[in-house]
């Protein structure tokens, strides 16, 4: 059995940039910086999409509405993305696809 699990807990790096496609369907797409001590010091930034059919509306809401250098959990899949880009060559990308974002205190970090 495989397993696809991720869960992040960080700061937001960037604010959600919400879209709503033609058929009404909400993502919110932002960064989540998560800092690390071991093995060495170092801060990732990950990409993380939040699809509001996927969550509760109230929770989507929520998660969209955050402000830049807000503490979350992110607890989701990770997914490779393959595009083509403006000079039509093929990208990938790689993020967390959110099932779930929380927002968190300073006390639950610590």
């Amino acid at each position: 059995m495989d397993i696809n699990l991720a869960v992040i807990y960080g700061r937001l790096a960037t604010v959600p940039e919400v879209r709503t496609t033609d058929a009404g369907a909400r993502t919110a797409r932002f960064l989540v910086t998560v800092a690390s001590d071991h093995p060495r010091r170092r801060l990732d930034v990950v990409p993380v999409t939040f699809h509001a059919a996927d969550a509760d509306p109230d929770a989507f809401d929520i998660a969209a509405a955050l402000t830049e250098g807000s503490r979350i959990w992110v607890a989701g899949a990770i997914q490779r993305r393959l595009f083509d880009d403006q000079a039509g060559g093929r990208r990938t990308r790689v993020e967390v696809v959110a099932q779930q974002v929380t927002t968190a205190t300073e006390e639950a970090g610590r």
